[in-house]
């Protein structure tokens, strides 16, 4: 069951937003690190607490597309054995928002995260600077979650909203959005779907392609179809009609939903009641 508090999270069903690549500049030409959006503190083990035994621990790993600490392998410890077990189990729980390039989709990228446990302090144990890709961040301890899912369809969300009030570059003409999943929406599954596409000269849509995701196995052949319908108006370098990559996010939200479709049954029962003669 998804969390509450990302179930009453207020944006646009389907939100969605359209963005293009720079016409002569490659997908993944400029990347933005990852955030850490989840750090969890790891349990201070009983018998090392009563022991009295202090450490410290450094894990490398890497996070994934997906937001998630992967691979994760003790490159130094003071204390060996004694502390491998919780902080492996505490980053389990660890988010992140996921590296993106410029333009389009998620990438991986490489961290250490290292933990300072000392059992007189008066806080036992302290989470020392994350460092991705070469630059530190110092991460706020936060509680385990229920869905580490819920929280990239929140962000994902929160992007396309932004980008709806500020869009960039790609005009569409004709805006198809995805039917939601009878399977998912009986099962009040939520997710999100980024595609990266071609646009034709003539404005069409090719080369649909999906570049990251939540629940894709239930919203991806959706959200396809849906974007091989879109339009745009054609790109224009130097007056003449161009292809142009862009990229696109589908948010799929299960009461968005529901409260749109009611909205829409009243809207047709109004105009069948204005349309009624006398």
């Amino acid at each position: 069951m998804m969390n509450t508090a990302f179930r009453n999270i207020g944006f646009f069903l389907l939100a969605t937003s359209a963005y293009a690549s720079a016409p002569d500049a490659p997908i993944g030409s400029d990347v933005s690190d990852a955030v850490v959006k989840v750090a969890v503190l790891p349990t201070y083990p009983a018998r090392a607490m009563k022991r009295g035994t202090d450490g410290d621990i450094t894990v490398a790993f890497t996070i994934s597309k997906y937001g998630r600490a992967i691979d994760p392998e003790v490159v130094s410890e003071s204390a060996p054995g004694v502390f491998d077990d919780t902080v492996l189990d505490a980053l389990n729980y660890w988010a992140f928002e996921p590296a993106r390039p410029l333009y389009c989709g998620t990438v991986e990228q490489r961290a250490t995260q290292a933990f300072r446990f000392r059992h007189q302090d008066e806080r036992p144990v302290q989470i020392l600077p994350t460092v991705i890709e070469g630059q530190a961040t110092l991460p706020r301890p936060h509680r385990k979650v229920d869905s580490v899912a819920a929280l990239r369809i929140e962000g994902a969300a929160n992007r396309s909203v932004s980008q709806v009030v500020k869009p960039t570059g790609l005009v569409p003409v004709r805006r198809v959005e995805p039917a939601y999943p009878d399977k998912a929406l009986s099962r009040r599954r939520e997710g999100m779907v980024a595609l990266s596409f071609l646009i034709e000269k003539d404005g069409s849509v090719s080369e649909v392609e999906v570049v990251d995701a939540e629940r894709a196995s239930l919203f991806k052949a959706a959200a396809m179809r849906a974007m091989r319908q879109w339009r745009f108006e054609p790109y224009l370098r130097d007056g003449v009609p161009a292809e142009r990559t862009g990229c696109h996010e589908f948010v799929f939200h299960v009461d968005e939903y529901l409260r749109k479709q009611k909205n829409q049954k009243n809207r047709e029962e109004n105009v069948l009641t204005f349309g009624k003669p006398d």
